[in-house]
């Protein structure tokens, strides 16, 4: 596919890559298929483009709404109705800040939860994670999802931003078709649909830095703390892999853990090797 007479910005990608911990060379707006059927099918690994009278849709119909750039879908969450902004770039169901009236109306329905830290472009702030009994947008539900509440900074626009993001947690689980002309998103069943929401649940956040995988944030509280593991410490081994050779992207593969899911650690503290089982305690 070519584009052309297209506005390309020039800007520097290291503080994203940082952040996610992974090489981004640049990044792609939805103006450059604005005329265009997008469908993403990700337990295929596929991205196919379309022409819109070449475009079969398949699955369920959902309003599209495009607001400054911003692709949004209506979603509701145990009863409290909201806008969520479609994104790939946030690898969990649903993210929203803190502050927003749907995430304080979610705080007050579901009582219990677990802490975090946030992952990606905004890694490392504080949050609580919930599961709903069912996430619907229009009139497709997902039982079980789970949804983060980030602590965004009080001076940051994320912080007083009222709509969520829906990411790839909710997305994998279709063949999702974005029909930019006709203002409308098809979500198609996959083999994930059933597949419950996981999330790091040992309380354990890295980072990558020198070629070492190094603790930066523990959860007071959680499985890693009581394991003693501390900020600073550099894990050396995940279930028996060298953990310099894991990709970084693949790593939290291992700290999200199913109910009985269980993770083995060695890491190493000024010189002195540490060994932990971290097991999944949660009560949700």
């Amino acid at each position: 596919v070519d584009f052309k007479d297209r506005t390309f910005l020039v800007t520097n990608m290291i503080p994203p890559s940082a952040n996610v911990q992974l090489p981004i060379h640049g990044v792609i707006g939805n103006d450059v298929f604005s005329q265009m059927v997008v469908q993403l099918d990700m337990a295929g690994e596929q991205l196919n483009l379309f022409a819109p009278r070449a475009f079969s849709a398949g699955g369920r119909k959902v309003p599209l709404q495009v607001q400054d750039g911003r692709l949004m879908v209506p979603a509701n969450l145990d009863g409290v109705d909201t806008w969520l902004e479609l994104t790939t770039s946030y690898g969990d169901s649903v993210l929203f800040g803190a502050a927003s009236p749907a995430a304080q109306a979610l705080a007050q329905k579901i009582p219990a939860g677990a802490d975090g830290f946030t992952l990606g472009l905004q890694y490392g702030l504080p949050e609580r994670i919930l599961r709903v009994g069912t996430l619907t947008v229009e009139s497709t539900g997902v039982q079980g999802a789970l949804v983060h509440l980030a602590q965004f900074p009080a001076d940051s626009p994320l912080g007083r931003r009222q709509a969520g993001w829906l990411g790839t947690g909710f997305l994998r689980r279709f063949t999702v078709s974005v029909d930019f002309p006709g203002n409308a998103l098809y979500l198609e069943p996959g083999p994930a649909l059933g597949e419950p929401d996981l999330y790091n649940a040992t309380g354990l956040y890295v980072v990558k830095t020198g070629g070492r995988i190094v603790v930066q944030q523990v959860v007071k509280g959680s499985p890693a703390e009581k394991a003693g593991l501390q900020v600073g410490d550099t894990l050396t081994s995940i279930n028996d892999y060298p953990a310099e050779q894991v990709v970084f992207d693949r790593l939290y593969g291992f700290l999200y853990l199913a109910a009985d899911g269980h993770v083995q650690l060695k890491a190493q503290r000024e010189g002195t090797e540490l060994e932990a089982t971290l097991k999944n305690e949660s009560a949700f």
